[in-house]
């Protein structure tokens, strides 16, 4: 993306959420704020210095890369030449990887801002923050499988889940299988409010 940080919507998204959080600082009431990135999605166009955050060369290919397409159902070949990407070696994928490695970067940079701003704005200490994802990217994986789309591989099944609530001290890891519908129960009881 040649437009400055600035410009870009996952900073205009953030610069939003920041200017919402300062109003409910102001009311001084409980409030509920949903900030969604559009990225990392294709076409994986993060502004600079992200773009160039990592150097394609440097990444190794995914253990399963070397995955035969021809092995698998024929849906999976037919998403690989849908998407334009058939007959891509590693070297292809390499620059495409960086980029999206940068977007991942670009916006955890935005999501501390984020939480800088709850800091500072004396918030942070009665906020859950919950951060997820819609779905993850298969960026080569598995024989080149690109973007998303109907496999259910962990590439694309497996998205972050990672909770900040300041009553719980010492934080921890859930290896339970979660699923995204427990969220917004687990919301409202946060809140006190009937399902």
């Amino acid at each position: 993306d040649p437009r400055p940080i600035e410009s870009s919507e996952t900073r205009r998204d953030a610069d939003a959420a920041i200017g919402l959080l300062r109003r409910y600082r102001e009311l001084d009431a409980p409030f509920c704020l949903r900030l969604d990135f559009e990225g990392p999605h294709h076409p994986y166009m993060p502004p600079e210095p992200y773009a160039s955050m990592y150097e394609p060369g440097a990444i190794a290919p995914w253990p399963n890369f070397g995955e035969d397409p021809a092995t698998k159902p024929a849906a999976q070949q037919r998403l690989i030449e849908q998407r334009g990407v058939a007959g891509w070696t590693w070297a292809d994928w390499q620059p495409v990887v960086a980029r999206y490695f940068g977007f991942v970067s670009f916006i955890d940079a935005e999501i501390g801002r984020v939480l800088d701003a709850l800091d500072a704005l004396e918030l942070s200490q009665t906020t859950v923050v919950i951060h997820t994802a819609d779905h993850g990217d298969m960026t080569g994986s598995h024989g080149g499988q690109f973007n998303k789309g109907p496999l259910m591989y962990d590439e694309v099944c497996r998205v972050p889940l990672i909770v900040r609530d300041p009553r719980v001290q010492g934080g921890g890891v859930c290896r339970a299988p979660v699923g995204s519908l427990a969220l917004m129960p687990t919301l409202l009881d946060l809140a006190g409010v009937p399902v």
